[in-house]
C-alpha cells in the first residue's frame, strides 16, 4: 500500500502517533471492563485506577509513543513510480529499528 505513496514534505506535521500508549491502555481497560460488567457505570468506576495513565505519556520517548499508539498518521500523495521498500523502512520512526 505505501509503495505507491510519496511523502509530502512536512509542512505542518511530521508523521507520528495519533494517540499515545497511556491513553490506549486506559481506553482498552475501560471498554473491556464495560463489556465484562455489561455496565457503563461499573466499567468506568473500575477503570478509575488507570485514569491517570494518559498523563504519564509525557515521560515516554517519542519512538516508543509511536510503537504503542492506537493510531499513526502519514501525509502523502500518489507517486509516479514505486517507492523502494528500504525507503519505506527508513522512514519508520518507532523504537524497533
Amino acid at each position: 500500500m505505501l509503495a505507491d505513496l510519496l511523502e509530502i514534505q512536512p509542512l505542518l506535521r511530521q508523521p507520528g502517533a495519533a494517540d499515545r500508549p497511556g491513553l490506549s491502555l486506559y481506553w482498552a481497560r475501560r471498554y473491556f471492563l464495560r463489556g465484562l460488567t455489561r455496565s457503563k457505570t461499573a466499567g468506568d468506576l473500575l477503570s478509575l485506577p488507570v485514569a491517570l495513565f494518559p498523563l504519564l505519556d509525557r515521560f515516554i520517548p517519542a519512538p516508543h509513543k509511536i510503537d504503542g499508539a492506537n493510531g499513526v498518521y502519514f501525509l502523502g500523495r500518489k507517486s509516479a513510480g514505486t517507492v523502494e521498500a528500504h525507503s519505506i523502512a527508513a522512514a519508520y520512526l518507532g523504537a524497533q529499528r
